[in-house]
This record gives structure tokens, C-alpha cells and sequence, in this order.
């Protein structure tokens, strides 16, 4: 059937029957179904759907939709220009083959876990760009549902974080130097203390010496 959209603002369902006579095809039936109501309903869940899915982008995090089995439903303009992929290199590809390092498989199992059983998720991870290049990323994932209410897939809003991270290990670096410094430090004075206690001691008993004795 087709949608067709009446100059009075209803929304009707075309079909057609055919007619035959003795066999043979004379026309057809035309069928209307007025869908006002449902089409109204659905279209307004997919503004708003698109609505908000256009605030997450324009807040600089990236959406991928991918279904049960990991396939790319569909990729949006930020989640490309992340990854350097183009929105048709990426349908259709598996993302964890494609994007995830191996060493973050056991992460990701569990987050299949949880949105199989309608829970949603947050998480760190890192994804290989098309360069090669790593980025970590923070995932924010849920389930979407068909119209059964069986989980159909997830949609995954993916936020850069690798500046964040690179901030981090830089800090934990330092870390580790101060306190590499202050343990030298420490045993610097212990030994310096050390060493200079005896030649001290020494200076001071010829001192009391000098002073009993008549030179």
C-alpha cells in the first residue's frame, strides 16, 4: 500500500483489489484506510526521535545504532568524523571487529549482557580509528526495541575523552617523579647524615682536647 495525504489534513492507507471476470484481470478495487490518527502518533515520535538525536550530535557526541549481532544500523555525521569513517564505509560492518582492540572484548560481552536484558550502561573504552589511531571514548549504551517490545539492538552515544586520559597519565607520570624525588630526598639526608655525624664527632672531641690540654 502507499500513504496518501489529503488536502483537508488526513492521512489515508491506499490499496487496491483486482477484479477479474472468467479469469481475466478487468480493473481494480481502490481501498482507503483512514490512518490519521497512528500516522500522526508515528510521525511524531520520529521529530522527536530525530529532534533529540540532533541535540546529541550538536553536543559533540557521537551516535552509532548497531543491532543484536553488533551490525551497523546506521552511523551519525559526529560518530563519522570521530573515526575518520564515512557513514557508508560503516553500515553494515560489524563495530566490534572493526573498531574495538581486543583487549576490551570482555567489556564489551558484558555490556551485551546487560542491554539483552533492557539495561543500559556506562563505560570507558578505546576505539581504533580508521588511521589506526586509538581514542578513548565514554559510552553511554541502551537497548531499542521493535514494535513487539523484543530487544531489536542498542544505540551507543559515544563522548572523546582521550584528551581527558592523556591529562591523566600525564598527572600519574608527575606523580611517580615527585615521589621517586622525595624518596631520594630522603635518602639522600639519611646518608649525608650519616657520612658527616663521624668526621663531626671527630672535630668536636679534638675541639674539647685543644681546650684541656696546654699547647
Amino acid at each position: 500500500g502507499e500513504i496518501v495525504k489529503m488536502k483537508i489534513g488526513r492521512v489515508f492507507s491506499r490499496d487496491y483489489v483486482p477484479t477479474f471476470v472468467d479469469d481475466a484481470y478487468v480493473g481494480h478495487l481502490w481501498k482507503y484506510r483512514d490512518i490519521t490518527e497512528s500516522y500522526t502518533a508515528e510521525q511524531r515520535i520520529k521529530d522527536s526521535e530525530e529532534k533529540y538525536r540532533g541535540i546529541i550530535e550538536n553536543m559533540e557526541l557521537g551516535l552509532l545504532e548497531v543491532d543484536n549481532d553488533h551490525r551497523i544500523i546506521r552511523a551519525y555525521d559526529r560518530f563519522c568524523e570521530m573515526t575518520g569513517y564515512t557513514a557508508e564505509e560503516l553500515k553494515g560492518q560489524n563495530a566490534v571487529s572493526l573498531l574495538l582492540p581486543a583487549e576490551y572484548q570482555l567489556t564489551m560481552n558484558k555490556q551485551d549482557v546487560d542491554r539483552a536484558s533492557g539495561k543500559p550502561g556506562i563505560y570507558e573504552i578505546q576505539l581504533v580509528k580508521k588511521n589506526g589511531e586509538r581514542m578513548w571514548v565514554l559510552i553511554s549504551g541502551a537497548p531499542f526495541y521493535d514494535s513487539e517490545g523484543n530487544v531489536e539492538g542498542s544505540i551507543g552515544i559515544h563522548y572523546d575523552i582521550t584528551d581527558r586520559k592523556l591529562l591523566e597519565d600525564e598527572l600519574r607520570q608527575a606523580r611517580e617523579v615527585a615521589e621517586h624525588a622525595r624518596t631520594a630526598e630522603k635518602d639522600f639526608l639519611a646518608n649525608m647524615s650519616h657520612e658527616i655525624r663521624n668526621p663531626i664527632n671527630a672535630i668536636a672531641g679534638l675541639t674539647n682536647l685543644f681546650y684541656d690540654t696546654r699547647l
